[in-house]
């Protein structure tokens, strides 16, 4: 799998197939974080999540690349954040970590 500047194939430069999952899940919290920030987020965490999220540079640790590792479509994904509601009270936190017990 690649993602600009990035070759992720099991057994190159050195590192286990495992350790490129850790990796992988890493970046996907990263996205995750970024959508959590757009939902309910403070207004400095939302613009800034958006701002990566359309930025279209290709750039290391950018949105471009993230999806890119991860095997996502940018444009897809940002289709989706553009139908998510604006903002979720922070009730909806909360209500969702207690049923994930």
């Amino acid at each position: 799998m690649t993602a600009p500047g990035l070759t992720i194939e099991a057994g190159e430069s050195g590192q286990s197939h495992d350790e490129y999952a850790c990796l992988r899940q890493m970046w996907a919290q990263m996205l995750l974080v970024a959508l959590d920030d757009l939902k309910r987020g403070s207004d400095f965490d939302r613009r800034t999540a958006r701002r990566w999220i359309f930025d279209e540079s290709p750039r290391r640790f950018g949105f471009v690349w993230v999806c890119g590792v991860l095997d996502l479509d940018p444009d897809a994904v940002r289709e989706r954040v553009s139908r998510m509601p604006q903002r979720v009270g922070r009730g909806f936190r909360r209500e969702r970590a207690a049923s994930c017990e």
